[in-house]
């Protein structure tokens, strides 16, 4: 289910609708103090995609990176 919402690609991703450039799960344990975010009960889950919090981020600039082939051009 996870990997049909992410992974939006090709010449076309422009007009792909309902589809997600990155997804991000996130499981916190609030029984502890303070919270503590579990990415290891989101990994075991879902090995693939990655899902986790920690590379969000990351993964969406390198979206836009390999979307933006000409960015080196502007700089």
């Amino acid at each position: 289910m996870y990997a049909a919402v992410t992974g939006r690609s090709g010449p076309g991703y422009k007009s792909a609708r309902g589809i997600f450039d990155q997804f991000a799960y996130m499981v916190v344990d609030f029984e502890e103090t303070p919270p503590r975010l579990r990415d290891d009960v989101v990994r075991a889950t879902v090995p693939a995609p990655d899902l986790s919090i920690d590379t969000f981020v990351e993964r969406m600039i390198a979206t836009f990176n390999a979307r933006t082939l000409f960015w080196d051009v502007f700089e």
